[in-house]
């Protein structure tokens, strides 16, 4: 029960001809997402030897305080490594994602000098990526367990978002992540668009959780909407998840 059943319907399809070209609010991809690891890994690279201009000798190891610091290096070729900089290794999954559209200042008068100057980066437009996570299934002990899942719908936890498989192309009931939202570049390699996006009531109810999150507060017309919701899906919470 819960938001699942009172916004209806709670997703878009999008227009076949454009979804892959530009992304819409809230619309639903499959993302490189890196796994939130507890320390963060450093691949640590040298050379062989000093005449050979690749990096041909690596280890893994874990992060510590003495990273990142200025120390000596021979210059790797393809990585132009700083002084000051590392490699940083995660593992990633394909994972599917709510992308945000953002609204930066534009500024195309400068866009010349910026290129000219080494300095095209300044310009890159992100987008906002929510990643979505499996719920717990019969057969498997992975996921979000179905007591915190009847709370989610109920809209009990503000980092948390609901996002059902039906409608949505999805291939099974989804957590919507706010506490590992990140940001990318709209397009690069490995990202694969789908026709779906939240409805503009499923969007009213994400935006507003992102606003509490973020203690920023919200209208008092979407307050007094998001309260009316979550109040009418707190009503649909089995008495096991009170």
């Amino acid at each position: 029960m819960g938001i699942t059943q009172i916004i209806d319907p709670f997703y878009k399809r999008l227009d076949p001809n454009s979804y892959r070209k530009t992304f819409e609010h809230g619309q639903l991809a499959w993302v490189p997402t890196a796994y939130a690891a507890g320390l963060p890994m450093i691949m640590e690279v040298d050379r062989q030897s000093p005449e050979d201009h690749f990096a041909s000798v690596f280890r893994v190891r874990p992060m510590t305080d003495k990273d990142f610091r200025k120390r000596p290096k021979l210059p790797i070729k393809l990585l132009n490594l700083g002084e000051t900089e590392e490699l940083v290794v995660s593992r990633c999954k394909l994972r599917p994602a709510i992308i945000l559209l953002t609204s930066p200042a534009r500024f195309p008068d400068l866009l010349e000098e910026l290129k000219r100057t080494g300095k095209a980066h300044l310009a890159h437009e992100s987008v906002a990526v929510i990643p979505l996570y499996s719920v717990q299934k019969e057969d498997s002990d992975t996921g979000f367990p179905p007591v915190m899942i009847a709370r989610i719908k109920a809209l009990m936890y503000q980092q948390f978002f609901i996002c059902p498989k039906k409608g949505s192309g999805l291939q099974w009931d989804s957590i919507g992540r706010l506490d590992r939202m990140f940001f990318a570049r709209p397009i690069f390699p490995c990202v694969q668009p789908m026709p779906y996006a939240l409805s503009d009531d499923g969007l009213l109810i994400l935006t507003s959780m992102l606003r509490i999150l973020f203690g920023l507060g919200t209208s008092q017309a979407e307050e007094e909407t998001f309260l009316a919701i979550r109040e009418l899906a707190m009503e649909t919470l089995p008495e096991r998840a009170r």
